[in-house]
């Protein structure tokens, strides 16, 4: 009995770290403004899981998928505080081409802040405070969107 304690022990440690990207907004959240969400993405690059994205000062935003098959152009927005980037994204093997977007809500509690992606399918616990990870400062896309672009023929 107790090695199956231990085991369960170690399979809900091992479960801990995932509980703490996705939960519900607590109650006490405060939106931000639309001033302190630019200043999140302005100038900024995205390291996501399976592309990467820049948020340019001018409002350009590119994107690119981490296996270099697409590349998107567009503009990124902030309304209230959500921050949408709507773009084109082409396919670089035969050039085809569709539009979407995906936009994020920004929320501080205490000293945390916590973000919902509108992609997410859990509309209750799907709140994460992890996005700040994923940004750091300056244009590490561009480059590699001009590189995918020219290979596509666009």
């Amino acid at each position: 009995m107790s090695r199956t304690i231990i085991g369960l022990s170690a399979f809900v440690v091992a479960l801990m770290p995932l509980v703490g990207w996705a939960e519900e907004l607590p109650k006490d959240a405060v939106p931000l403004t639309a001033s302190e969400v630019r200043q999140l993405y302005s100038g900024k690059s995205a390291n996501w899981s399976r592309a990467r994205a820049y948020f340019a000062p001018d409002s350009t935003f590119l994107m690119h998928g981490k296996d270099k098959s697409w590349f998107g152009e567009g503009k990124w927005t902030v309304n209230g505080n959500e921050v949408c980037g709507k773009l084109r994204r082409t396919s670089v093997k035969d050039g085809t081409s569709n539009t979407g977007g995906d936009c994020w809500a920004w929320y501080r509690v205490g000293k945390k802040y916590m973000t919902f992606w509108s992609g997410e399918k859990d509309k209750k616990y799907g709140y994460y405070d992890t996005e700040l990870k994923k940004m750091s400062s300056g244009d590490k896309v561009s480059r590699t969107v001009t590189e995918l672009k020219k290979k596509s023929g666009s």
